[in-house]
């Protein structure tokens, strides 16, 4: 299969996580490549990237792939941009490359007991990772690729297979850079020669937690007798003025 040309043979691949500001762009000596909504992450011009991926299909309603601004820039962006098929107008994509995806479950899916392939891609990195090997760079480097959220858990099972397919490639004599703070490639303590550690900080955040809930607690429960005091006095002040109308009417002749 032909690729788009190039002579390097480094690529930096540069996604939306955490610090992907610290790549530096334009060294001619380095591909640079992205995916999905790039475009908004803040960067200058979307030209400092050499190939662009969106793998999602249209309709799927993931990766930004049917976003308007999105179609708007597959449409327009004159680079290469790896998708699983020329989408036609379902999908316009100005300079299409069909991802090689036979080639590379080949060469780096895992196999079953039969030694068959099958694919074990959970997200955009892992097509990244595998078609640079494949196109043959000696050096991958990895910018804004953190696989780590608060809010979601997807991320965690989508770094596993990073990690796996960064194994692969290691295997392979390709250096793979990750950036120091990248949960990829890291554990927190060492397994069995270690115990897991704890941050100093943790045992007093939790005491003060415990403390401010105790208290909250407390206030909530004055809250609520204040809630019920008041509740007694709205009742008595609507039989108080309803008396006061009784009164009124009787004064006027009413026999009540």
């Amino acid at each position: 299969m032909e690729f788009p040309k190039t002579n390097n043979k480094i690529v930096c691949i540069v996604a939306t996580g955490y610090a992907w500001e610290a790549v530096v762009f334009g060294n001619p000596d380095k591909d640079y490549w992205t995916l999905n909504n790039m475009y908004e992450a803040g960067i200058k011009s979307s030209s400092v990237f050499d190939e662009w991926f969106q793998i999602h299909r249209p309709g799927s309603g993931e990766g930004h792939v049917d976003d308007a601004p999105m179609r708007m820039f597959l449409s327009e962006w004159d680079k290469p941009v790896w998708v699983q098929k020329n989408w036609g107008e379902e999908m316009p994509v100005k300079n299409p490359w069909v991802y090689p995806l036979d080639e590379v479950m080949e060469s780096f899916c895992p196999r079953d007991v039969y030694g068959k392939t099958y694919p074990y891609f959970t997200n955009s990195i892992d097509y990244m990772l595998c078609l640079a090997a494949l196109r043959g760079y000696s050096e991958i480097q990895l910018y804004g690729v953190e696989f780590i959220s608060e809010i979601d858990d997807e991320y965690y099972s989508m770094r596993q297979s990073v990690n796996f397919y960064i194994g692969r490639l290691l295997e392979r004599g390709i250096k793979v850079i990750v950036q120091p703070h990248s949960s990829l490639l890291k554990t927190t303590y060492h397994y069995g020669y270690e115990s897991p550690k704890r941050d100093p900080f943790e045992k007093i955040m939790k005491e003060n937690l415990t403390k401010v809930r105790e208290q909250r607690q407390k206030q909530q429960g004055s809250i609520d007798e204040q809630v019920r005091m008041l509740s007694m006095m709205d009742g008595g002040i609507q039989t108080l003025e309803q008396l006061l109308k009784i009164l009124k009417l009787r004064s006027k002749g009413a026999q009540i």
